[in-house]
């Protein structure tokens, strides 16, 4: 992912990467957490999204939103997770039928 803010995978776009990756590096650990914003391609129906993140440690967390915002003409979920460790995580975005999945390093 390198240092891309944003980054599209399946029907979904997630960011901001960029953000979250600096907010980890400043020290936002231990239960604090980051905010992402989930961009699904079909934006008429917004059931809601889930996302299960897999910690380096193999921890498993599922964190859900039905929290949508408006950016012009774009509809998205803002959703957050904790972040406990740092290393490489496993990130599944879920909202109705669109998925992605990403792999980021805090």
């Amino acid at each position: 992912m390198g240092t891309q803010t944003d980054v599209r995978s399946g029907s979904l776009a997630v960011g901001n990467f960029a953000q979250a990756r600096a907010a980890v590096a400043k020290g936002a650990v231990n239960g604090a957490e980051v905010s992402f914003y989930v961009v699904p391609a079909d934006g008429a129906a917004m059931p809601g999204v889930r996302l299960k993140a897999t910690s380096p440690t193999g921890a498993v967390r599922t964190v859900s939103s039905t929290q949508v915002e408006q950016a012009d003409t774009w509809y998205y979920y803002r959703v957050a997770l904790p972040v406990r460790d740092r290393g490489s995580w496993r990130l599944e975005f879920t909202a109705g039928a669109d998925t992605g999945c990403y792999r980021v390093t805090f």
